[in-house]
C-alpha cells in the first residue's frame, strides 16, 4: 500500500495538475466540545466522569480549518482524472470521518487520521428527527460513533447544561465528546461508549442501541450496528503493581495502550472516606504529561462499613511508541483561592501568575472574521489544568468563551506548554482583559505513583 502511494505520489511531479486544481490545494493550504450530554438509563451502571480540566465537566470540541488530509483527499480526487493507474489504489486508500476530524477527542483524531473508523450510514426517524450513525471505531474496550441528528422544523434546543440524549445501551457507559449545531437544522457530534462488563468482547458483534430522548423530545430511534475492532495493533498489559501508602493501597490492574488512546484501569483500598479530591495525572518516560481525555470509578460490591473499595478507569491521549515505561501519579488538586483579572496589554509576550501553581503567557492574539484565536504557554505544576481556566473578559466583564470548545496543545519544550484557543468574535478589542484563577500547588502522593513498564 505504502509502496503504491509513493509510486503515485512520485508521479504527481510528472502529471500536468489542471490549473483549477493546483489553486484549490494552494487555497485549502492557506485556509487552514465534557458535560455529559448523555444520561444513563436507570438499568445500566452509573459512572461518576471527570474530565480534563478536573472537577468540573465541560465538553470539549477542538475546531480546526482544513486538515491535511482534507487537502490529500482533494489531490487524490483531482489525480483520478489524470492518473489511469490510480483507480485500483483509491480503493485501498483509508477513508477518514469527518465528524472525528471535527469532534473528536485528540486520541480518536489520531486513530481517524490512521484511517482506522468505519464508515456507517444508518438512519432513524421518530418526532420529525432523523438521526443518523455516520462512523465508528472500536479498539476493543472503547466504540466511538459518529452521529448527525436532522429536522426540517428545527431541533431541540441545544442547551450544554442539561444531558441532551438518552440512550439505552446495557453494558455499557456512554459520554458526549464534542458536540455543535451546524445550522438550525442540523447538529453533529461523537459518543464514546467503554464497556464496562468484565467478559471480554469479540471481536466482532451487533450492537443494539436505542435513543429514548433527544433534548425534550421523548421517541425510539433503534440501530443495529456491525461493530468490528481496528485491525491494528493493542497492546493489553496486565501489570498488578501495588503501591502502599499509610491506609491506602492502590494497584494497576490493566492498561491497553493502542491508537485510540492509553486505557488504564486500577484499584483504590482504604478506609471509607480516606480518598476524597484524588485526581491522576499519567506521565511518560521524560515527564511530559498525556491529556486525560475521561473517566472516573465507582464503589465496587466488595465494599462495606470498614473498607472502600473503589474501581477506576481513565483514557489518557496514546503513548508515543518509543515510550518505555509510563508513571501513575495520584494528586489533589491546585484549589482555586481567588480570581485573577488582568487588562490585556498591547504589546505582547504579556505573563500572567495563576498564584502558587505558576503561570501562562500569551504570546499573540488573532481577531479573525468569526472568531478570536489565542497562543499561550504555560508553565506550572498541572499545564492542561492550568489552560482550561483562561477567558478573554470584555468591558463589561463578560467572558467570552464557548464550554464546548477547549485548548489545543501544539507543543512542549523544556516545561513549557504551548496551547492555541479559540474564542468568539471580539468586535470591540479595546479594554480587553484576562481572566483566570489563582490555585494553589498540586500535592502529589509520592508514595503511591506507579511506574508501569511498557515492555
Amino acid at each position: 500500500m505504502d509502496n503504491e502511494l509513493k509510486k503515485w505520489a512520485d508521479s504527481l511531479h510528472e502529471a500536468e495538475v489542471p490549473k483549477r486544481l493546483d489553486l484549490a490545494i494552494e487555497q485549502a493550504i492557506q485556509k487552514g466540545k465534557m458535560d455529559r450530554h448523555i444520561e444513563v438509563s436507570p438499568n445500566q451502571h452509573p459512572v461518576e466522569t471527570k474530565t480534563a480540566k478536573g472537577k468540573t465537566k465541560h465538553q470539549k470540541k477542538w475546531m480546526y480549518g482544513v486538515s491535511s488530509a482534507a487537502v490529500v483527499s482533494l489531490c487524490i480526487i483531482g489525480s483520478g482524472f489524470f492518473s489511469p493507474t490510480m483507480a485500483e489504489t483509491l480503493k485501498k486508500v483509508p477513508i477518514l470521518s469527518h465528524i472525528f476530524e471535527t469532534y473528536g477527542d485528540p486520541g480518536l483524531k489520531e486513530a481517524n487520521k490512521l484511517g482506522l473508523s468505519t464508515p456507517v450510514t444508518q438512519k432513524a426517524t421518530d418526532q420529525g428527527i432523523t438521526l443518523t450513525i455516520t462512523d465508528i471505531l472500536f479498539d476493543g474496550t472503547r466504540l466511538s460513533i459518529g452521529y448527525k441528528e436532522y429536522s426540517p422544523d428545527g431541533l431541540p434546543l441545544l442547551d450544554f447544561s442539561k444531558p441532551r440524549f438518552r440512550m439505552d445501551v446495557p453494558g455499557w457507559d456512554q459520554q458526549q465528546s464534542g458536540m455543535d449545531k451546524t445550522n438550525e437544522n442540523q447538529i453533529r457530534g461523537v459518543w464514546n461508549l467503554t464497556w464496562l462488563e468484565e467478559n471480554a468482547l469479540p471481536d466482532h458483534f451487533n450492537l443494539s442501541m436505542k435513543v429514548t430522548q433527544i433534548g425534550d423530545k421523548k421517541g425510539e430511534w433503534k440501530f443495529e450496528l456491525p461493530i468490528q475492532k481496528i485491525k491494528t495493533s493493542t497492546k493489553v498489559l496486565n501489570p498488578m503493581l501495588a503501591k502502599k501508602s499509610k491506609d491506602v493501597t492502590l494497584t494497576v490492574q490493566s492498561v491497553s495502550l493502542s491508537p485510540r488512546g492509553t486505557d488504564i484501569q486500577f484499584q483504590t483500598v482504604s478506609p471509607p472516606n480516606a480518598v476524597t479530591n484524588m485526581f491522576y495525572q499519567v506521565t511518560d518516560d521524560h515527564g511530559a504529561p498525556l491529556l486525560m481525555l475521561e473517566g472516573g470509578g465507582f464503589s465496587s460490591e466488595e465494599s462495606d462499613d470498614k473498607t472502600s473499595i473503589f474501581q477506576n478507569r481513565y483514557l489518557f491521549t496514546p503513548a508515543k511508541g518509543t515510550t518505555k515505561f509510563l508513571v501513575l501519579r495520584p494528586y489533589t488538586d491546585g484549589y482555586k483561592n481567588g480570581d485573577i483579572i488582568t487588562p490585556l496589554q498591547n504589546q505582547l509576550p504579556q505573563t500572567i501568575q495563576q498564584g502558587e501553581i505558576g503561570s501562562f503567557t500569551i504570546h499573540r492574539i488573532d481577531f479573525l472574521e468569526d472568531r478570536t484565536v489565542l497562543y499561550y504557554d504555560v508553565i506550572g505544576d498541572n499545564p492542561y489544568d492550568q489552560a482550561g481556566v483562561i477567558w478573554l473578559m470584555n468591558e463589561k466583564g463578560e467572558k467570552l468563551t464557548d464550554d464546548a470548545k477547549g485548548p489545543h496543545l501544539v507543543g512542549v519544550q523544556n516545561g513549557r506548554y504551548s496551547f492555541i484557543r479559540d474564542y468568539p468574535k471580539i468586535e470591540n478589542k479595546e479594554k480587553l482583559k484576562v481572566f483566570t484563577y489563582s490555585m494553589n500547588h498540586v500535592h502529589y502522593f509520592k508514595d503511591l505513583e506507579v511506574k508501569i513498564p511498557l515492555n
